[in-house]
């Protein structure tokens, strides 16, 4: 009877123990995750940054083209400010 009171407690240590460490190591991983996401989001804002100025490059451009190579006011062309977006969520 002692004996399996041992394994029993010996069991339940072992337990506590794996716990613990997966524990750690959740903490560990959104600690990572987190930075490579911070990263990642970073390029990605840089990229559409990049994007953005070439887009407004080719907007003059061709702007001008259009009113006959003058250039092209900003009353001319006037970009609408940049949508919103906004999600959703349907609860059932």
């Amino acid at each position: 009877m002692k004996k399996n009171t041992n394994a029993k407690e010996e069991l339940v240590n072992m337990l506590s123990e794996i716990y613990q460490q997966l524990e750690e190591l959740e903490n560990v991983l959104d600690s990572n995750f987190s930075s490579i996401r911070n990263h990642w989001q970073d390029q990605y804002t840089d990229q559409l940054s990049v994007c953005d100025s070439k887009l407004d490059l080719l907007e003059r451009e061709t702007m001008r083209q259009v009113n006959g190579n003058k250039p092209a006011d900003k009353e001319t062309f006037q970009r609408s400010p940049g949508i919103k977006l906004e999600l959703g969520y349907k609860l059932h």
